[in-house]
């Protein structure tokens, strides 16, 4: 479970000392090392203040779909902390679409998509399939992780493209 969560006091009401979410959020093992910092800080309090129901809500959502990421993740011999990434991009809702044209838990842009072997067109969408969109990116962090050997570099090339990257690298 996501230890910042459990803040509350005996009136319901956020526990919003700093200096707490700043020790569990150092607690939390993590594939990269987080800078906390006053934005962050200000997101975590926004789940467990005025966005409770969501937070809890998206807690739900965990047990239905990390027990499926965790085994497809196995199977790529990926660490199962990229499951996360699905909070961030889709909040673990199936038919999340972003007005880039991104969709599903894992929020795939249409062109990657077909790179990846799914199927994207006006009859079916394979982004919106847990299962077989889980085995794309699976597949899509593999080879992020060969092209960079770091998961800080894979993170920020899923989030606005591998080229991006190279070019930021070679510049």
């Amino acid at each position: 479970s996501i230890p910042v969560f459990g803040l509350w006091n005996r009136d319901n009401n956020p526990s919003l000392l700093e200096e707490e979410i700043v020790t569990r959020l150092e607690a939390m093992e993590c594939l990269v090392t987080p800078k906390i910092e006053e934005d962050v800080l200000d997101q975590v309090k926004r789940f467990i203040g005025k966005r409770k129901d969501h937070a809890l809500e998206l807690l739900h959502r965990t047990e239905m779909y990390f027990p499926l990421i965790d085994k497809i993740f196995a199977e790529y011999d990926l660490p199962t902390e990229l499951k996360f990434l699905t909070i961030v991009e889709s909040s673990l809702v199936l038919n999340a679409k972003s007005n880039a044209g991104a969709a599903g838990l894992w929020q795939l842009m249409p062109s990657t998509a077909r790179i990846l072997d799914l199927r994207v067109d006006d009859k079916v969408d394979q982004r919106l399939d847990p299962v077989v969109s889980t085995h794309a990116a699976a597949r899509y962090f593999k080879n992020l992780f060969e092209m960079f050997n770091d998961w800080s570099l894979v993170l920020a090339a899923y989030n606005c493209g591998e080229y991006k990257i190279k070019g930021i690298l070679q510049s």
